[in-house]
C-alpha cells in the first residue's frame, strides 16, 4: 500500500487539530480548585493557560519544519510523544511551577496537531474540497476548546481534577494508534525540502494579507480562549452558577461554532471571503456591546443574577458564531501562496498567530479585577481593533482574490 497517494480521512484531520485545542481548555472549570490546590493567585491560575499558548506557539516552529524535511506522519508522532511526557508531567506536578513547567512541555508537543493538520489539509485537497475542509476543520477550532470544559468538568466532579489529564494520556494513545495506522503520508518524497525558515520568514512578514489574516484569528482565538480563563470566576464565584450548569453551558458554545461552519459552507456561493468576513466581526461586535452595556448598567445587580446569566451566555454563544465566521474564512486564505513549502509556512503563520494569542490572553489574566466588566471590556475592545486591521491590511488582498475566485 503505497500511503503517499491516499488521501487522508476528513475526520482524522479534524480530530488531531482539535485535540491540542481541546487539552488547552478540558481542565479550565477547575482553576478555581487548582487555586486553592496550589494555594497560587488567580490570575496565577489563569496563566497556565498562557504558558499553554506560549509553548503551542514555539513548538509550531520546530513541527513545520521536520514535516518539511522527514515527513507528515513522522511529525505528528513525535509530537504526539512529546505530549503524553507534559500529560504525565501535569498528572504528578506537586507545585504550581511544576505544573506550569509540564504545561509547557504538554502544549510544545500538542502543537502538531495544529500545525500539521492544516498542513495535510493543504497538502491533500483543492478547490471545493478545501472548503469543505476548513469548514470542518474551522468548526473544530470552535468546537473542541468548548467540548474541553464540558468533559472536564465531568471529570473533575466525579474523580479529581488531575484525572483529567489520565484521560488526555489515554485520548492522546489512541491518536498515535490512530495516525500510525489510518493516516497516509500526504508529502511526495521528491517535495521534501529543506526550507530556509529566515529567506521565508522575510517573504511572510512583507505579505500584508499573512500579516492582516494572522492578527484577525489571534484575536479571535484569544477572544475564545480568554473566554475560557476568565469565565470560572466570571460566572461560579461572581454570578453564583453552579459548577455543574457551568460546564453544561458550553454546549451551546460548540453549537455555535458548529453552526458558524455551516454557515460559511452555505454562504460561500452567496458572498465572498470578504463579506463573510466582515459580516462575522460585525455580527460579534453586536453581541459584545449588548454584553458590555448590560455589564455597565449593573443589570444583573438590578433585577436578576439568573437573568444577566442567560443573557451573558446568549451574547457570548453569539459572538463566537460571529468570531467563529471569520476563522473559518480567513484560515484556508492565509497561505495560499506557500503551497510549495506549507509545513514551515504553517509553522511561521502558527508561530506568529498563537504568540499574538498569548499576549491576547495575558492580558486577560493580568486585567483580572474579580468584576463582571472586565470581561466584555477586554472583547469589545479587541474586536474593536480587528476591525481597523481588517479594513487595514485585508481588504485590497481578498478583492485580487475574488478576481481569481480563490474564496470560500
Amino acid at each position: 500500500m503505497n500511503r503517499v497517494e491516499q488521501k487522508p480521512p476528513l475526520w482524522i484531520i479534524v480530530f488531531i487539530s482539535g485535540l491540542p485545542l481541546f487539552s488547552e481548555t478540558v481542565y479550565s472549570p477547575s482553576l478555581p480548585e487548582i487555586t486553592k490546590y496550589f494555594a497560587c493567585q488567580e490570575n496565577t491560575a489563569e496563566h497556565t493557560l498562557t504558558i499553554y499558548l506560549a509553548a503551542f506557539a514555539l513548538g509550531m516552529l520546530l513541527w513545520g519544519k521536520l514535516a518539511d524535511r522527514f515527513g507528515r506522519r513522522i511529525g505528528i508522532l513525535s509530537g504526539f510523544a512529546v505530549y503524553l511526557l507534559g500529560c504525565w508531567g501535569c498528572f504528578i506536578a506537586p507545585t504550581i511551577s511544576w505544573f506550569m513547567a509540564a504545561r509547557f512541555v504538554q502544549a510544545f508537543g500538542a502543537c502538531v496537531g495544529s500545525v500539521l493538520g492544516q498542513t495535510i489539509s493543504r497538502d491533500s485537497f483543492t478547490g471545493k474540497e478545501l472548503v469543505r475542509a476548513y469548514a470542518a476543520v474551522g468548526s473544530a477550532h470552535a468546537v473542541f476548546p468548548a467540548l474541553g470544559p464540558i468533559i472536564g468538568g465531568y471529570i473533575a466532579q466525579q474523580f479529581f481534577w488531575k484525572t483529567i489529564f489520565l484521560f488526555l494520556i489515554g485520548v492522546a494513545l489512541c491518536v498515535i494508534a490512530i495516525v500510525y495506522t489510518l493516516l497516509p503520508e500526504t508529502l511526495h518524497q521528491e517535495h521534501r525540502l529543506n526550507v530556509s525558515m529566515p529567506r521565508l520568514f522575510k517573504k511572510m512578514v512583507q505579505d500584508k494579507m499573512v500579516i492582516g489574516l494572522g492578527l484577525l484569528i489571534a484575536a479571535v482565538s484569544g477572544i475564545r480562549f480568554s473566554y475560557f480563563s476568565e469565565a470560572p470566576f466570571y460566572f461560579m464565584e461572581l454570578l453564583h452558577l453552579d459548577a455543574w450548569w457551568y460546564t453544561k453551558s458550553f454546549i451551546g458554545i460548540s453549537i455555535a461554532g458548529v453552526l458558524a461552519g455551516m454557515f460559511c459552507h452555505r454562504m460561500h456561493v452567496r458572498y465572498s471571503s470578504y463579506e463573510l468576513m466582515r459580516m462575522g466581526i460585525f455580527i460579534a461586535l453586536s453581541f459584545v456591546t449588548t454584553l458590555l452595556s448590560f455589564a455597565i448598567s449593573s443589570f444583573w445587580i438590578l433585577y436578576s443574577s439568573f437573568v444577566y446569566i442567560i443573557i451573558s451566555l446568549l451574547c457570548i454563544m453569539g459572538g463566537m458564531f460571529g468570531l467563529g465566521i471569520v476563522t473559518t474564512v480567513a484560515l484556508p486564505m492565509a497561505l495560499i501562496d506557500y503551497r510549495k513549502v506549507q509545513g514551515t509556512a504553517s509553522a511561521l503563520f502558527g508561530f506568529y498567530y498563537y504568540f499574538c494569542t498569548a499576549l491576547v490572553n495575558f492580558g486577560m489574566g493580568h486585567l483580572h479585577n474579580h468584576t463582571l466588566l472586565i470581561m466584555p471590556l477586554y472583547f469589545f475592545v479587541i474586536i474593536l481593533t480587528m476591525i481597523v486591521v481588517f479594513y487595514t491590511f485585508v481588504r485590497e488582498r481578498v478583492d485580487e482574490e475574488q478576481e481569481e475566485k480563490v474564496n470560500i
